[in-house]
Order: structure tokens, then sequence, then C-alpha cells
């Protein structure tokens, strides 16, 4: 084809190395990656280059062992396997003037700087340095060229662009229980978890817990046999919880961070309500577990007095935020602000790679309100663009339900009942329809849920 055109194309080619990234990413590469040419494969290409007169062509070597890759020394491998391959190919006649190292640069999402999935061990100018000093040694050894370096970052690029800025209408609270009274009436079961909550105190919270639950467990059998009524089910899970909120209290006065109490703590946690859908904004928090940093953007005078996770307005219960990251290793609550009046704001950062065109309008909640801001001189800032969310009809539309149909369905269906009433309805139908599809928080007050 090129002959018949008459033109001279510039090729370059993949090559599937056998060193493999790091990280969750890491099938990209090696033997098995469904991407690149094997040697062999290499090799069948340079001949028929060179049966067509073609090998000149051939000017760009290619490989990407994955996405965030977490471990330097993952890169050094793959660099040097790939350098071999290229000062061979440039040995054997070809021209390659670009040594393309794809992507990988990984992006330290939860600053430990270790070789965790949300992290990296290494920093950029760490990588550009084992990339350039691992091609020049093998170049020098093999007295080939020294070609053009090229990469395909793109996560590391794009990752710090954008943020989610989400408001919190409103939090679901621990419950708190009223004192339980128990009388001689109450079963032998009620009777027991009542003094295991009498008794209970900082010396010995944890054997109470450990006896509490087993005196559930058979609270909820008795009840499943029919020995138990509601009210008597309902004064022994009142009693246990109420010891558990002892010995959270308890625990944490004592600074013990067992995983038991951990796990405890999490069940009796608050959960903070966000205006947002994880599966549109944030879909690998969700897919992959990816952790993004996430911290209140004002009151920062203030300490958080709260911990809790955060959930979005989805039905669906994955629609939870609850691995926030920590010095060390990850944590499942956030530390929060109490909510009072005013409106109360997260942000969700480093969310610029692949977030926007992953995510979906998984019940139907469509893209939020976007607001480009650019740099001037002298560290001030402008806003460029505001591009408008999704409205309900913008959804609906893109899911075939187009508004004017459904309009004039709804005008048929009402068109015998030709009141105010019926008009308002009409009316307030149509402003829905332009509006977004989150929450309206101007006539909205903060709600705390019980």
């Amino acid at each position: 084809t090129a002959k018949e055109l008459n033109v001279i194309p510039q090729i370059g080619i993949r090559t599937k190395l056998y060193s493999k990234g790091s990280g969750k990413w890491e099938s990209s590469g090696g033997d098995n990656s469904k991407f690149g040419l094997n040697t062999t494969e290499i090799l069948e290409v340079i001949k028929t280059l060179k049966d067509n007169g073609m090998l000149s062509s051939l000017n760009m070597l290619h490989f990407h062992i994955g996405s965030q890759v977490t471990a330097v020394s993952h890169i050094q491998k793959a660099v040097k396997e790939a350098a071999r391959i290229y000062a061979k190919l440039q040995r054997g006649g070809a021209n390659i003037q670009y040594f393309n190292i794809g992507g990988g640069l990984g992006v330290n999402y939860d600053s430990s700087k270790t070789s965790s999935f949300s992290s990296t061990n290494y920093t950029l100018q760490e990588y550009a340095n084992n990339v350039v000093s691992t091609l020049k040694t093998i170049c020098d050894e093999e007295n080939a060229p020294y070609p053009t370096i090229i990469s395909e970052s793109g996560r590391a690029i794009a990752a710090h662009h954008s943020m989610l800025i989400i408001n919190i209408p409103g939090r679901k609270n621990v419950k708190q229980y009223d004192e339980v009274t128990v009388n001689e009436k109450d079963p032998i079961i009620v009777h027991e978890l009542h003094d295991c909550y009498r008794k209970i105190g900082i010396r010995n919270y944890e054997e109470c817990y450990h006896d509490a639950i087993y005196l559930k467990e058979r609270l909820i059998n008795l009840f499943s046999l029919g020995k138990l009524g509601l009210e008597e089910k309902s004064k022994g899970e009142t009693l246990f919880w109420k010891i558990c909120q002892c010995v959270t209290s308890f625990a944490s006065e004592e600074g013990n961070t067992s995983e038991q109490i951990q796990k405890l703590g999490k069940h009796l946690s608050n959960k903070y309500l966000g205006n947002f859908s994880i599966f549109q904004s944030i879909p690998d928090s969700w897919a992959i577990n990816q952790l993004f940093p996430v911290l209140p953007i004002h009151r920062l005078n203030e300490k958080p007095t709260c911990k809790g996770t955060i959930i979005d307005l989805t039905c669906d219960s994955d629609g939870e935020i609850n691995q926030f990251i920590d010095q060390t290793h990850t944590k499942e609550l956030l530390e929060l602000h109490q909510l009072n009046d005013e409106p109360y704001y997260l942000a969700i950062t480093l969310i610029g790679a692949y977030q926007d065109t992953m995510g979906d309008c998984h019940n139907l909640f469509g893209t939020v309100n976007e607001v480009h801001i650019a740099q001037k001189n002298n560290d001030n800032w402008y806003i460029k663009h505001i591009i408008p969310a999704d409205t309900t009809a913008n959804v609906l539309n893109n899911m075939k339900y187009e508004t004017a149909g459904l309009l004039k369905t709804l005008n048929k269906a009402l068109e015998r009942e030709q009141t105010i009433e019926t008009e308002n309805f009409i009316k307030l139908y149509k402003e829905e329809l332009g509006k977004p599809t989150y929450l309206h928080l101007q006539s909205l007050r903060f709600a705390e849920i019980d």
C-alpha cells in the first residue's frame, strides 16, 4: 500500500517484554500480555521490512509494562531488557531513533512512598535518572547511538489536574439508645445482658464484649424459636448496643486499636451523606478500591471531633467510601467535623486520570458542574470555563427517553383534569427536567438522621 501511494511510512513496533510492572496493572507486561510482539515476531517484522526495502522506516521501539508501577526496580528491569532489544536491532541495520518507554510513572496517592497499590517508592527525579542511566549503560556496552526517549505518562500528568468538591447535606448518626428497664418478668437472656451492661468497666470491657456477642446470638436464636416477643428482643438488642458503645469508649480511653475494636468502631461510626455519585465521579474507588485523598476544604482551624465514612446518593450499597489514607497503611474511618447550619464541603483530589471517561449514569446520576481554573502570572487565577451539570432531561434523553414524548404522555394523562393543580404539576415537571440530577441544596437544611 505504501508503494502504491508513493509514501514512506514511519513505523514503530511494540515489544512484549518478559519484565512486568508492579501493582494492579502488571498484567500489561510479561509473557501473557495481550500487547506487543515477542522476539520471534519482531524478527519476522524485520525480515518483512528488509525484503521490501523498508527497514529504514522502522524508527521507534515501544514498550509498556502497565499503569501505576509502584516499584522502581521493575522500571529498571524493563528499561534494561528493552534497551538490549533496541541495541540489537540497531546492530542489525535498523535506524531506530525513538525509544518509547510507554506509561507507568505512578502517582503517590497516599503519600506513603511505598510500593503499595496507591503509592510509589520513587520520585519523579529517581524515575528519570533510572530510565536515562540504564539506557545509557546498555547503549555504551553495545556501542549503539543514544535514542530520543519518549514517555506516555498519562496518569502522572493528568491525575493532579482535577478534584471533586462535594457538599454534605446530612449525616446518619450512631443511634443513642435510652436506658432499659428490666423487670422480673423479662426472660433470663435479657437479665444476663443487663448484668453484662452493669458490670462493664475499663478493666473488663473486652471480656464483657465477648460475653455480649455470645448472649446476642442466644437472643436471636430464642426469638427465631418463638420463645421471645418483640419487646423482649428489643430490650436485649438495646442492651447489646449500649454495651458496644461502652466498649468503644473504654477502648478509646485506653488507646486500644486491636482489629476487633476497629471493626466495632466502624460498625458504630457515622455515615456522612455526600451529594454525588461514586459511580459517576470516582468509579475507580468502587471498581478497584483506588485510594483518593479526601479532606475538608474549610473549618481547617477546628479539630474534627467525629469519625465516619462517606456514602453517596445512589441506592447501591457499594456507593460508599470506607477506606481512607493514613500515615502508614489505610484506615476505615475519616476524621470529620460536626455538622452545623453552615454548608460543609469535602474535596476528593487526584482524580484527573480516567475518572471522567469511565464514570457512568448508574441510578441516573449525571455529570456534575465543572469549573475550569486557569493560572495567571504571580500565582493569580481566574475561572476560564463553567460547564453546567447534566440535567434530568439530558440523562433521560441519553437513556432514549425523549423528554418531548414524556411531556406528551403526561399531558394526555391529565387532559381530563384541567385544574390549577394539574397545571402546577406540569409546570413543576418541566422545571425538574431542567435541573441537575443531584440535590438542590438551596432549599434544604442539613439533616441529622438518628
